[in-house]
């Protein structure tokens, strides 16, 4: 990976690469660009040129970045708490650990109760950070994966969460059974997708 001639911009050169491709990194406010192969020099810089306006955008929008600093505030559970206060611990790798295990706990008490409730059984629990993604399931291993950011959230939505997984091991897909049984199983579903969806995964700045 190499330097271009333009600010916080990196050079990609990939064989199977068909078309210059441009990607915005918020976390370290810079940008990672995909070139051909065969790609020169003045023909990345016409096309960086012409991106400059995008460039500015993105750069204008970055996400709050947290610096996980004494006395920051980040929500937990759906409060706002200061980092280093009790609940939660300054510094990035602190607070992650801290998520795992409020959310460790909290799956503790609500796996037995919905896996008894839904007549499945699951083999494992993975707890991690995910940028895309609240939750995944793994059918073929019965072994379902809950994002760490859920402890950011009011603790219904883990339940929700755990609920839409744990029906993936009856119904893989997302067919009409599979609602269905989410009608039976959590009838309050489709209000808690709706939340869901507006609930960024991206940390939000302290209110």
């Amino acid at each position: 990976m190499n330097a271009v001639p333009w600010p916080q911009v990196r050079l990609q050169r990939r064989r199977d690469a068909r078309r210059l491709i441009l990607r915005y990194l918020p976390a370290e406010d810079a940008f990672s660009l995909t070139v051909p192969a065969g790609a020169g020099k003045a023909e990345i810089c016409a096309f960086l040129e012409c991106q400059q306006d995008w460039m500015e955008e993105q750069r204008r929008n970055r996400p709050w970045q947290p610096a996980y600093a004494p006395g920051e505030r980040h929500l937990l559970w759906g409060r706002y708490v200061p980092l280093g206060g009790g609940e939660l611990p300054a510094g990035r790798e602190q607070v992650a650990r801290a998520y795992g295990e409020a959310l460790r706990q909290e799956v503790f008490v609500l796996l037995p109760r919905w896996t008894a409730r839904m007549g499945v059984q699951v083999r494992g629990i993975t707890l991690r950070d995910m940028s895309s993604r609240w939750g995944s399931c793994t059918v073929q291993s019965r072994r379902i994966a809950l994002n760490l950011r859920l402890a950011r959230l009011p603790r219904e939505f883990t339940a929700y969460v755990l609920a839409h997984e744990l029906n993936h091991l009856l119904h893989p897909d997302h067919s009409a059974a599979f609602y269905a049984d989410m009608d039976r199983f959590y009838p309050a579903w489709r209000e808690m997708r709706e939340k869901i969806k507006a609930c960024p995964l991206s940390p939000l700045p302290p209110a």
